[in-house]
């Protein structure tokens, strides 16, 4: 034992004790290979000495990179054993463990220390193996904790940060025969997304240097953060993501990320007309499914839903208001609720086209595809992480595009079968009265074998780009009626379109260039204050309770709603069940 080890071939390196590799802060970057033992390097030879693997057992000159490696080679021992052990002593360079039953029958004792020739930790002394035997079966077991659950589960979090508990536990089990607590295998997993992606805390700190190294982060905005600490620490921060439409068939989701401490600040960005959310650039509407899940909500009347929903899918003016007047007719606290929303904000008839047909996707939703598997991050890895998935999906779409115009393609693929579907009908559309020289139509629609009734005779307005149904001004692109038209005269329908629904367009959408950030060794140093969280805004132990009000709009629209699993009733869960019965004692 006090022999000096010779100096021979073979070598021990860093890769060999099973550190950890280099790691990013995202999962698009290099991925994570964390083994159970870690240490610092060890740059000398090594010979005669063997690592530890989990199917041995302990003895003595048994060498590990650090402290947490001969903590964790002793956990494991145990759990693969069915033993247990409490640590007698423990120094910054010194362990001793014995076995639980040590004054009783066993003599398991283990001790190491730090070797300071050796720059390793080393089991000086061993006495094993244990004499004892557990007649119990545990379901757990006090060594399986947060820390080793890290070491299972790391890779796991770099793949997929959004992985479930449940699938944490079965993965726990399979790895280590045991079923942990949901608290536990929590906190083992908030432990995994620190390693691999930094404090919570810590990450704060960063956006200072990110910004300036003039990345997407306003310098300005982050140092505004600093200075507004203290009143930041009473608020709660936001991180701020702008969604918007192109238009035209197609939705280009652009995310402005940045972390704001004040309400009003928020508030006051968004408003700013500076800032292109505002007219004459930017728009804000209503999704007409919430605001009619709203009203159902309140006066519990699917008829007077259904309703308004079609009265927010008018073309005209008037068609809405005749469905207004049915709502007063049938509840006039109903009708005062929808008078008190802005029409331009709900109904297709008064927005003035900003809409281009978009009445009930909810854009912001757009943002879950986003930010989905990553809104449990830190907020820097969370920034670094959307704006991979943004540039993703920009250079996706940018390629998709440019090769349907290389294919001949002028318009979008939508509108591309809209109009096939509405030449069909246009065809044996008639148009009875002309007015070539001023693009003045009357058009004709044939009779409609469905609902029973004659088409729609509608004028068509070419130069004004105007037509009586409304759609050619609302959708802007050929109505039926406007397509009827220009295959009378032989007119090019495609001087109709509006600009946004042609793939040039959307190239130059999709144009915005994403230039690499950089290591985090590399971004600038930032004097002053530091960025700090909000404590009262981290999530606490424990499976979260959702804070949602669920109504109608969470089932799914063609299916049914959720079933009782007791009675198979539509309408409750088991937990709420009016037909269950109390146990009897």
């Amino acid at each position: 034992m006090n022999e000096r080890i010779p100096t021979s071939t073979t070598k021990l390196t860093w890769a060999t004790l099973g550190a950890p590799a280099e790691f990013c802060p995202t999962p698009h970057q290099s991925q994570i290979n964390l083994s159970g033992v870690r240490g610092v390097p060890y740059d000398g030879e090594i010979t005669g000495i063997c690592t530890w693997t989990e199917d041995e057992d302990h003895r003595s000159e048994l060498i590990f990179a650090d402290k947490d490696a001969v903590q964790n080679a002793l956990k494991v021992f145990s759990l693969k054993r069915h033993v247990d052990y409490r640590v007698t002593r423990s120094a910054e360079k010194f362990i001793e463990c014995k076995c639980l039953h040590h004054a009783k029958d066993c003599k398991w004792r283990v001790r190491a220390s730090y070797r300071v020739d050796l720059q390793l930790w080393m089991i000086s002394r061993y006495d094993g193996p244990h004499s004892c035997a557990s007649t119990v079966i545990a379901k757990d077991h006090l060594k399986l904790d947060s820390d080793m659950i890290v070491g299972v589960i790391a890779g796991l979090v770099a793949e997929k940060t959004d992985i479930p508990i449940s699938l944490v536990v079965e993965t726990v089990k399979k790895a280590r025969g045991f079923t942990v607590s949901y608290k536990k295998v929590w906190r083992g997993k908030q432990k995994a997304i620190a390693r691999v992606y930094g404090s919570w805390v810590a990450s704060y700190n960063k956006l200072t240097a990110y910004a300036a190294g003039g990345r997407d982060v306003p310098v300005r905005q982050v140092q505004a953060l600093a200075v507004d600490r203290d009143v930041a620490g009473r608020k709660q921060e936001h991180l701020s993501c702008r969604v918007c439409t192109r238009g035209g068939g197609d939705r280009i989701c652009v995310v402005v990320v940045f972390v704001e401490a004040l309400r009003a600040r928020r508030e006051g960005s968004r408003e700013n007309p500076g800032t292109g959310w505002q007219p004459p650039l930017g728009h804000n509407v209503f999704c007409i499914r919430h605001v009619a899940s709203n009203l159902n909500s309140k006066f519990r009347n699917r008829a007077i839903r259904a309703l308004l929903m079609k009265a927010g899918h008018e073309y005209i003016d008037r068609g809405c208001q005749r469905r207004l007047e049915v709502i007063r007719l049938l509840n006039k606290d109903a009708a005062r609720w929808i008078e008190n929303i802005p029409r331009e904000k709900w109904a297709r008839a008064y927005d003035g086209g900003w809409r281009y047909g978009h009445m009930t996707t909810n854009l912001a939703e757009c943002m879950n595809d986003v930010l989905k598997g990553v809104r449990c991050l830190p907020v820097m890895a969370l920034m670094l992480a959307t704006l991979y998935k943004v540039a993703e999906f920009f250079n996706n779409r940018r390629q998709q595009v440019q090769v349907q115009i290389n294919t001949g393609h002028v318009l979008c693929e939508e509108l591309r079968d809209t109009i096939f579907s509405n030449l069909e009908i246009a065809r044996i559309c008639k148009v009875t009265l002309r007015n070539e020289d001023l693009g003045e139509f009357e058009v004709e629609e044939p009779y409609n074998q469905q609902e029973r009734r004659p088409g729609r005779c509608c004028r068509v307005y070419l130069g004004r780009r105007l037509c009586d149904c409304w759609e050619f001004q609302q959708l802007h692109h050929p109505c039926i009626h406007v397509l009827a038209a220009c295959a009378d005269v032989t007119h090019e329908f495609g001087l109709y379109v509006d600009p946004v629904y042609k793939l040039e367009t959307m190239l130059m959408a999709y144009s915005q260039l994403f230039h690499p950030i950089g290591g985090e060794e590399y971004w600038p140093y930032v004097s002053g204050r530091p960025v700090m969280p909000n404590p009262q805004v981290l999530r606490p132990p424990g499976q979260p309770r959702s804070t949602r009000i669920r109504n109608e709009m969470d089932w799914k629209e063609l299916g049914n709603k959720p079933k009782c699993s007791l009675c198979r009733v539509e309408g409750h869960t088991k937990k709420k069940c009016p037909n269950k019965k109390p146990m009897q004692p």
